[in-house]
């Protein structure tokens, strides 16, 4: 925006704009900081965007109207995200600096490639610019800056290509800086938000890569700058060789050995169905054949409709625990344990993992090994209130299988099996639909 809003207005600003541009920051960051409630915060940039926009009309010039439309993208954003942002409570609001930060050569070893791509193109942008004679850019003629001047005897879509490069370098250095807070300490402080931003930056660096091989010269011409830098396009070619060598280190690593017989096809389900599980946490895990869980998916994929809730096992990230409602799409009662921590956490409930994560843990450990001899004297009143514990989940599915099995040694089968009627069965797992009764 800064680069088009510059090549309209004929130069970049003036000392007055630069606080002015830097108040429209303030007042586009301030909503994001210190508004939770979604309405309260669109509300927030709707009036950043019409301060913003009053605010040309006291200085305005490319680096002011730059601001103004930068609100106007976060007012846009907002507007759109509001029927999702409605039901949604943000981790978190709130940025700090970095203290951990990356060293260069990890930089290079991530990074090296897609830069220096970039930055080869980007010389060349300026040389091929500084070279030009003036009757080659007419337009340049009337900008009243020398940076004006120097943009607008640039053709727009290396102008592009260009601001994607820098866009993409502030991505990856902006981490370095500054991140958002959330559940993680230590050296993993910064890794949401490092995430997050470099994703960003590996797409623009891509499509910067992708243009500027094609658009470097590839044969001598009548231009000398042409002639001088069309070695150049081989060369960046070549250097795709460094990171296109990494799918040969890293699939073998998933698959083994790299070979038509170790194709699985393209359905990820398939591969689970042979998968063996680690799915006791401890130095002597147990290994178990996962086939029964795959059974159970197709059939709950097959015969169920709508969401009903389903009972499973809980345990840590990555690991095969939820793994019935992460194939099949339904949703239970507590998930990853590390990951429900962080997207439960907000202003609203800061320590989730003790006042979220904890209590639907112990509640899902209780329907399990719920036995009415050891909760009540009162046969009646234990189920009853153990149904209750079901309904509030709106529970309708258990599963009880092998990995239930080994995450709670006590499991009450035979209550269980009480609280309604078994739908499926295959080897050491089944399913049953509970009958929660009126209620």
């Amino acid at each position: 925006l800064l680069f088009v809003n510059i090549r309209g207005y004929g130069a970049l600003g003036n000392l007055e704009s630069i606080p002015v541009f830097l108040l429209q920051m303030a007042l586009v960051f301030a909503p994001f900081l210190l508004l939770s409630n979604p309405l309260l915060a669109l509300g927030g940039y709707l009036a950043a965007f019409v301060i913003c926009l009053l605010l040309t009309v006291l200085i305005g010039d490319a680096l002011t109207m730059t601001g103004a439309q930068v609100s106007g993208l976060f007012l846009v954003a907002h507007l759109v995200a509001l029927p999702f942002n409605l039901g949604f409570e943000p981790i978190s609001k709130s940025l700090a600096l970095a203290l951990n930060h990356t060293t260069l050569y990890q930089l290079l070893i991530l990074w090296g490639t897609h830069f220096l791509l970039g930055a080869l193109f980007t010389l060349y942008v300026i040389r091929k610019r500084m070279t030009a004679r003036p009757e080659e850019i007419p337009e340049a003629a009337g900008a009243r800056g020398a940076f004006s001047r120097f943009l607008l005897g640039i053709p727009t879509a290396d102008l592009l290509a260009v601001g994607l490069f820098i866009c993409a370098f502030g991505l990856i250095l902006a981490p370095e800086l500054m991140y958002v807070k959330d559940i993680y300490s230590g050296d993993y402080k910064r890794a949401n938000t490092m995430f997050k931003f470099t994703y960003q930056a590996f797409v623009l660096f891509s499509i910067v890569v992708g243009y500027a091989i094609a658009r470097l010269p590839a044969r001598r011409g009548d231009n000398k700058v042409d002639n001088r830098w069309s070695v150049v396009s081989v060369f960046m070619v070549l250097l795709l060789i460094i990171p296109s060598f990494y799918p040969f280190v890293a699939i073998p690593q998933w698959l083994g050995k790299w070979t038509l017989d170790n194709y699985k096809g393209l359905d990820g389900l398939v591969a689970y169905a042979e998968k063996k599980s680690a799915r006791v946490e401890g130095d002597t895990p147990l290994t178990t054949d996962l086939a029964n869980d795959y059974n159970a998916v197709l059939w709950l994929n097959e015969n169920v409709d709508g969401l009903p809730t389903i009972l499973e096992a809980h345990g840590t990230s990555y690991t095969d625990y939820c793994r019935i409602s992460a194939y099949t799409g339904l949703p239970t009662v507590i998930g990853w344990q590390t990951h429900e921590w962080l997207w439960r956490t907000s202003k609203k409930t800061p320590n989730a993992y003790q006042d979220v994560v904890v209590p639907r843990q112990s509640d899902v450990r209780r329907m399990y090994t719920w036995n009415d001899e050891n909760d009540a004297t009162d046969e009646a009143a234990s189920r009853e209130a153990i149904l209750d514990l079901y309904r509030r989940y709106a529970v309708e599915y258990v599963i009880v299988g092998d990995i239930e099995r080994q995450r709670f040694p006590e499991i009450n089968e035979t209550t269980l099996k009480a609280l309604g009627e078994e739908v499926f069965s295959s080897g050491t797992l089944y399913i049953i639909r509970v009958d929660l009764g009126e209620g």
